[in-house]
């Protein structure tokens, strides 16, 4: 009998696929059609063996199921890859452009003669503002570049530890400005540029969004899309950081998240506790936030999510934070009125099990408050999935609809 639980997984891994990304109850019902099994007898299974395999005992059966799905279909398809796809994104031209600047730029595009200019995406990769470069998210971005009309420009910034904050959002900004004033060199569309990012990336779009649209006082792209953005410093004890703390992906677990977090502020990681025991944040901060000293019947509460964060004492980490926390460059969530103004449509693109989940859920709240156009998709997949399209493992959804976007 010890291997009916090991069935159950696999078999749920190969064939549930095609239903990743619909409702989390005709999930379950196909569950129980196909094995002929009580939900409680399925759930006690799960529960019993999952944790052996995957260290997702401190998860919902929600995440279980998706994760466990993810990755045994991953185990069994990766020697798959998508053949015809990678022959199909090896016909995608790439053009390196090396500036005097700190930043370099990739250009990705097909193979094809137009005289007319083009239109543009730019991409701004992840990596937790610690890792990654446009040869890495190569895949991704000739795909975005094959599947859509447009030129993908993916930019190379500076990093962290090296480079804490502000200096890879500056990068970023800059080369966006660059690429804006050498557009018609390259021949494209300076005006028909779309912002496009995943995780860190996503709140690099948005820093360079409002920060771009806020100088020129006018609306200079035609729309955001930020996938999964680490949006906020003032909550690390909403539901999903603490469903999904312990990611069974292992790509990003709350304490990776914080531990990030710490690199791009401060270059190291000495500011960990503080973010765990939410000392970072002042009393002054948290009345800033909190709706119930609020005069507005529309106030929005982002800090702490309802619970007595703040610190009685003033320290130099809750002095600094006392800034930080209300720069919308590093917290998007903390957008004010002045810089949402001239932003474009904002298309939030963000998974169910992710640690990140609910300040995207927040954001889209606060946008709408200031009457900006937003939308919010969530995709059952983890952290990470953006990029692991290439494989059988997961659906592609995510990486579709923001294609389609495009």
């Amino acid at each position: 009998m010890k291997f009916i639980p090991t069935f159950i997984i696999l078999a749920g891994g190969l064939f549930m696929h095609p239903f990743l990304t619909v409702d989390q109850d005709l999930q379950m019902t196909f569950i129980l059609k196909f094995f002929g099994l009580p939900f409680t007898l399925l759930h006690d299974l799960l529960m019993q063996y999952l944790p052996k395999i995957l260290p997702i005992e401190t998860c919902t059966l929600d995440a279980k199921l998706i994760f466990a799905f993810g990755y045994f279909r991953c185990l069994f398809m990766l020697p798959s890859v998508k053949s015809k796809l990678i022959g199909e994104l090896a016909s995608i031209e790439s053009v390196k452009i090396y500036t005097s600047a700190n930043f370099n730029i990739t250009l990705f595009s097909k193979n094809a003669q137009s005289t007319d200019l083009r239109p543009l995406a730019i991409f701004i990769h992840g990596g937790g503002f610690f890792i990654g470069n446009s040869e890495l998210y190569s895949p991704a971005t000739k795909y975005l570049a094959y599947k859509s009309n447009r030129v993908i420009a993916s930019i190379d910034y500076r990093l962290a530890p090296e480079f804490p904050y502000p200096v890879p959002s500056d990068d970023c900004i800059a080369a966006t400005r660059w690429l804006l004033s050498h557009a018609k060199a390259y021949g494209l569309n300076s005006n028909d540029v779309v912002l496009v990012g995943d995780s860190a990336g996503g709140t690099l779009v948005l820093s360079t969004a409002m920060n771009i649209s806020q100088t020129e006082k006018r609306h200079v792209f035609k729309h955001v899309v930020p996938v999964y953005p680490v949006l906020t410093l003032h909550n690390f004890r909403s539901d999903s950081y603490t469903t999904y703390r312990n990611d069974p992906a292992g790509f990003l677990t709350r304490k990776a998240m914080l531990r990030l977090w710490s690199y791009y502020i401060v270059g190291n990681d000495s500011l960990v506790e503080h973010f765990l025991e939410h000392s970072h944040i002042s009393r002054e901060t948290q009345e800033y936030f909190r709706c119930e000293t609020s005069s507005d019947p529309d106030c929005i509460n982002i800090a702490c999510g309802g619970f007595d964060c703040r610190s009685d004492e003033k320290t130099a980490v809750t002095n600094m934070f006392d800034k930080l926390l209300r720069d919308p460059y590093l917290c998007p969530i903390a957008i004010t009125p002045e810089f949402a103004k001239f932003l474009p449509p904002i298309h939030l693109a963000i998974c169910r099990a992710d640690v990140l989940r609910d300040e995207s859920i927040v954001f889209e709240k606060v946008l709408s408050r200031y009457n900006n156009q937003v939308s919010l998709k969530v995709f059952n997949c983890f952290h990470g999935s953006f990029t692991l399209f290439m494989f059988n493992c997961l659906d592609s959804a995510i990486m579709d609809y923001v294609t389609d976007l495009l």
